[in-house]
């Protein structure tokens, strides 16, 4: 399988079945498999080859083969691989929470609300035998026979039991003001990528000067407020260039970019390719 764009979708799944999961395979020479991004969703993520680390707002845990790590909604997060020499892989579930329980049921207030809250505090690395059952929930997520839902939420429900019965319940909430600030710059990138975006604009978003600003964001993401910003309209760009007939100069004009050459110049830099190269590949020329 293909590495999946780490843009995140308005939702993982569909708004009836709020789930999606993914395989991503990525070769030899691979560092960042997923920059820095947050999303509502609460995810699983176990590596299924090789060596990872997973950075978040509040920790880095590096994960071998077969060892899997919950991320909690709305935690920033970005992966990288511990050896780039060999190729690696990852199996990650993303659930919203809506899919568990309704906002106005007993579940929700006494055991999804602390989470989110972070009143309770799940250690990260999941159990061992999960990786079986998250293995058990794709392949039952692929095949998509009649049951299928009822089976992976009934997993989920299971999975959450038991990772809420050894949370661990805070006095002080977990906070970092930091990646609060982060994911804010991250949002106004999210939401103006396509008009033209200054240091300053995002600076005046978190109301703080372009030294801590970008001293945050690099110490978080590992790269500078203006380079993701960069990245995010390549990989936009890559959609359209993929699901649309749009001309390469639209394009770039959509995601931000008012020069076609220093479009194709970053989408070259980032991608080892063209755009047209990479609209050919995809099938669709």
């Amino acid at each position: 399988m293909q590495k999946t764009d780490y843009i995140e979708p308005a939702i993982h799944g569909t708004w009836d079945f709020p789930i999606a999961v993914y395989h991503n395979t990525f070769p030899a020479h691979a560092k960042t498999l997923a920059p820095l991004h947050y999303h509502e969703e609460f995810e699983f993520l176990f590596v299924a080859e090789g060596t990872m680390t997973v950075q978040t707002e509040y920790e880095t845990i590096t994960l071998a083969a077969k060892e899997g790590i919950f991320i909690n909604s709305n935690t920033l997060h970005k992966i990288t691989a511990v050896d780039s020499n060999t190729g690696c892989s990852f199996l990650a579930i993303v659930f919203h929470y809506h899919l568990l329980c309704f906002t106005k049921d007993i579940i929700y207030q006494k055991y999804i609300t602390p989470i989110l809250s972070k009143e309770l505090y799940i250690p990260p690395l999941l159990p061992s035998d999960f990786y079986n059952i998250m293995l058990d929930m794709y392949d039952s997520f692929m095949r998509k026979e009649f049951g299928m839902e009822l089976h992976v939420k009934q997993q989920l429900l299971l999975c959450m039991e038991r990772l809420i019965e050894n949370g661990v319940s805070m006095e002080t909430h977990l906070y970092n003001p930091k990646g609060k600030l982060v994911r804010t710059m991250i949002k106004y990138i999210e939401t103006h990528y396509a008009e033209p975006v200054t240091l300053n604009d995002l600076c005046d978003e978190i109301h703080m000067s372009k030294e801590y600003s970008c001293r945050v964001f690099k110490e978080m993401s590992g790269t500078s407020p203006i380079v993701y910003l960069n990245q995010y309209r390549i990989q936009r760009s890559k959609e359209l260039l993929i699901r649309t007939q749009l001309s390469v100069t639209e394009i770039a004009s959509r995601c931000g970019f008012n020069s076609t050459s220093y479009f194709n110049k970053l989408f070259l830099r980032y991608s080892n390719c063209t755009p047209k190269k990479y609209r050919t590949n995809s099938g669709r020329e």
